[in-house]
């Protein structure tokens, strides 16, 4: 299986936050480690807010990006190309999702396309997790 991890998830595992330990648990069984190419930049965006929003929290902040930074060459990464953005296009329309939790989505049903296998789909955010369940990806974090 092919945990797949949206900024949501992903970003949990390197700031104590709510879900870190079940987002760390779902990682350690994981056999393979997933996102897509805009995670990177969606990830330095919510590292740099944070720091504006709390400068208090800076100095751990910085600690925990880095981490993020020095960790990223591990995960497979699902390049942005034109059938992807076509697809996440599409899913913004019939799921009624934002831009890049669409890329997301399409993200990760064009890697279970490829690969052909399932795909558990990591994310917080119940409007993306209630769309990954209804293409018949396994939603670890989707709250009944």
């Amino acid at each position: 299986m092919i945990t797949y991890f949206d900024t949501s998830a992903l970003f949990k595992l390197f700031v104590a936050e709510v879900g870190r330990e079940e987002t760390l648990q779902l990682r350690d069984s994981s056999e393979h480690l997933a996102t897509v190419l805009i995670t990177h930049t969606e990830m330095q965006a919510t590292f740099a807010r944070r720091m504006r929003e709390d400068p208090a929290s800076a100095d751990s902040l910085q600690i925990d990006r880095q981490a993020f930074l020095d960790d990223w060459p591990h995960w497979f990464v699902v390049p942005v190309e034109p059938p992807l953005v076509e697809l996440a296009g599409r899913y913004a329309e019939l799921f009624a999702l934002r831009a890049y939790d669409s890329v997301h989505l399409a993200a990760a049903q064009t890697l279970r396309q490829q690969t052909g296998m399932e795909i558990a789909f990591a994310c917080f955010d119940r409007r993306l997790n209630d769309a990954a369940g209804l293409l018949g990806l396994t939603t670890p974090f989707l709250k009944a």
